[in-house]
Formats: structure tokens, C-alpha cells, sequence
């Protein structure tokens, strides 16, 4: 039987090269094992909750795909219009359309946003019949005065999901940095080899 003694060292205690290989072995430490998102995406589902749309299960890629979307949605329309007009929509100007669009919102929906699509989804198509109680005429305007409601509705979703996938970039970012890497190991004291390799061969 043979002992064989190995000295470890502590990052601060490595050379500046040995410090350089521990942080290329080490550079997805705190995107690895880790749900690095979750800050940033319930910040996301809080701030749109004041809105009053109650996002389910948020999924993304912040990668190639560039996509986010909730499996399911539930949106309170008073809340949401009421917040939306005092950020200057005046919304109450077109009660119709906003009663419209209430029984509209009230579908169980999958709102999907598509970067490389620049559009936001909510994967209902059924537009027909929100007007069934007037004439034909009118309900052709109403309903498209409705259309355009909620097409503005669908672009200032898409930039709230726009900005949410930027923050995800930014975060992302920031926990492969080097500056975090090395918050990282310095918390958890990992040891290394005098080079600032991590495994140790025999």
C-alpha cells in the first residue's frame, strides 16, 4: 500500500496562471447546478401580477431560440386596464371594446412571445363573434376597433417579454463573470492543485 500526499491550495493562494485555469474549469459554476433564473423571472411574474395577468410555469431560452411563454395564463382585465390607464391609455373611452376584450381575456390562453418573430401570441385565433348583439355593420367596426385594442395589447406584452429576456442575457452575463466565479468559490473554499486544476490524477 502506498500513501500519497497531495497539497491543495485555496484560490487566493494560487498563482495568477494556476488562478486563470481554476476560472476556465470553473466558468459555468453558478449556471451549472443551479436555477440562476429564478430572481429574475419571479421578479418578471411580480411585476406582471400588478398588471394583473398571473403567469404560469414561465418557461424561456435566452439562447438561439429566443422565446418566452407562461403555460397558461390568468388575467384579471379590470386590473389590467385600470393600471394601463394610468400609465395613459384611456382605455375607458372604448367601453365596448373593453367589455370585448374582457370575454375575450377570459379564455384560457398560452401567451407566447418569438423573438426572431418580433411578435407576441396569445394562441387564440377565434376572433369572430365578440359583437353577436348588433348588426352586422357595427360589429365590423366594433370589432375592429376590439382587434386593435389587442394588438396593442400583444405589442406591450412583447416588449415586457422583450425586456425580460434581455435581463435574463444580463444575468446570465454577470454569473459567468469572473468576479462572480470567484465569489463563488472563494464562499464555498474549494481547494485545487498547485496548478488550479480541480481533479487530481494518479
Amino acid at each position: 500500500m502506498k500513501t500519497v500526499e497531495i497539497k491543495s491550495y485555496q484560490y487566493d493562494e494560487l498563482s495568477e496562471d494556476a488562478q486563470e485555469r481554476a476560472l476556465e474549469q470553473m466558468a459555468e459554476i453558478n449556471v451549472d447546478d443551479y436555477e440562476w433564473w429564478d430572481c429574475t423571472v419571479e421578479g418578471f411574474n411580480g411585476q406582471m401580477q400588478d398588471y394583473g395577468i398571473d403567469g404560469k410555469d414561465l418557461c424561456f431560452d435566452s439562447g438561439r431560440g429566443r422565446y418566452a411563454y407562461w403555460s397558461d395564463a390568468v388575467v384579471s382585465p379590470e386590473t389590467l386596464f385600470d393600471k394601463l390607464n394610468g400609465e395613459g391609455w384611456h382605455i375607458d373611452r372604448r367601453r365596448r371594446f373593453v367589455q370585448a376584450i374582457q370575454e375575450y381575456l377570459g379564455i384560457s390562453t398560452q401567451p407566447w412571445y418569438n423573438h426572431h418573430k418580433n411578435m407576441f401570441d396569445w394562441s387564440v385565433y377565434d376572433y369572430f363573434g365578440m359583437f353577436p348583439d348588433v348588426t352586422s355593420e357595427v360589429a365590423e367596426a366594433d370589432e375592429r376597433e376590439a382587434l386593435k385594442l389587442l394588438e396593442d395589447l400583444c405589442e406591450w406584452l412583447a416588449d415586457k417579454f422583450h425586456s425580460l429576456l434581455r435581463e435574463l442575457d444580463n444575468e446570465y452575463d454577470h454569473q459567468c463573470s469572473s468576479e462572480a466565479v470567484e465569489d463563488t468559490i472563494r464562499a464555498n473554499e474549494y481547494s485545487f492543485t498547485e496548478d488550479g486544476s480541480r481533479k487530481v490524477y494518479l
